[in-house]
């Protein structure tokens, strides 16, 4: 059963050539979570690697695989310890989170993607994908993909608390009601 999780923006991504496998965001990325009734927004030029897959689990999963936006707004909420403006996440409901985005459905990810975009796929004849409201990932892997992440995952969470720590900062990000 879909639910009224959806994006409501997504941004293209660039990469960058750090060797470190990094992407920035040119716009909002923007999804709306019917389970915790709000909309996350995660500001332009945040970076981001779009898929930690480790090289073993990379011939079950694709890393360039639609769940790419569900990715991003999964690291920037670890990279922000899920704190936004107006809400604190757990690492458990980051990673609801990013199940939640993964099982999104496919018009409404075509809708959320910029117009420039949504033309380029017209054109192509690739809007065809995009019809149906079936999940943007296939359940099988969102589910392995959200195990992963909620099993590995207090590496990363740990790792984004020193640096904060060290730095001394907090990022931020925007979240309505």
């Amino acid at each position: 059963m879909l639910t009224k999780n959806k994006f409501t923006r997504i941004p293209a991504y660039y990469m960058i050539p750090d060797r470190g496998g990094h992407w920035i965001s040119d716009g909002y990325l923007e999804f709306w979570s019917d389970r915790f009734g709000c909309l996350i927004s995660i500001h332009p030029q945040a970076l981001n690697n779009l898929a930690s897959i480790p090289s073993a689990g990379r011939k079950l999963i694709n890393p360039n695989g639609p769940h790419r936006p569900a990715s991003a707004l999964h690291d920037a909420l670890y990279e922000l310890l899920g704190v936004t403006e107006g809400r604190v996440f757990t690492r458990t409901e980051c990673d609801l989170l990013f199940l939640d985005a993964m099982l999104s459905d496919k018009k409404s990810y075509f809708d959320a993607l910029p117009g420039y975009i949504q033309l380029a796929a017209n054109k192509h004849g690739l809007d065809q994908f995009f019809t149906t409201n079936t999940q943007v990932t296939k359940k099988w892997m969102a589910y392995t993909m959200y195990a992963g992440v909620h099993l590995f995952g207090w590496l990363w969470w740990s790792r984004s608390k020193r640096a904060q720590a060290s730095a001394g900062t907090y990022a931020a990000s925007t979240i309505t009601a």
